[in-house]
């Protein structure tokens, strides 16, 4: 439920229109993404490569990048088959992983064998 409201946070102050973000949500975007909330790191990769609020980071937009793909690979591999699609969708833009069509398909397809209809309606655009 946490990292719900943390991710419903983080995505309404983008999705506002408000792209400048205050060093107190960055902070609490770091907190977050320092006791693993992947959601926290994803934010924080964007954050850093849009400028929003801060300058252009791309070392650091890398660094919260791939933070967050690892800990969406761990969550996967357990069976969150929503984590298998952020991994998917890491690859197929490469944000925080090479770019790999190969292994986005994998994971979207996993993803959809365990139920997620995001990972089945993205998988099905690779047939």
């Amino acid at each position: 439920m946490k990292r719900i409201i943390i991710i419903s946070m983080l995505f309404s102050v983008l999705s506002s229109g408000l792209f400048g973000w205050t060093s107190e949500e960055i902070d609490l975007s770091k907190k977050g993404c320092n006791v693993n909330d992947s959601a926290a790191c994803y934010m924080l990769g964007l954050v850093y490569s849009k400028g929003y609020g801060v300058q252009k980071d791309k070392a650091k937009s890398e660094e919260f990048f791939k933070k967050h793909v690892k800990l969406e690979i761990d969550s996967c591999e357990s069976g969150n088959a929503y984590s298998c699609t952020q991994v998917a969708f890491a690859y197929s833009n490469g944000n925080g992983v090479q770019k790999d069509e190969v292994k986005a398909k994998k994971f979207y397809k996993k993803a959809c064998d365990m139920g997620d209809s995001n990972g089945c309606e993205s998988y099905s655009q690779y047939k």
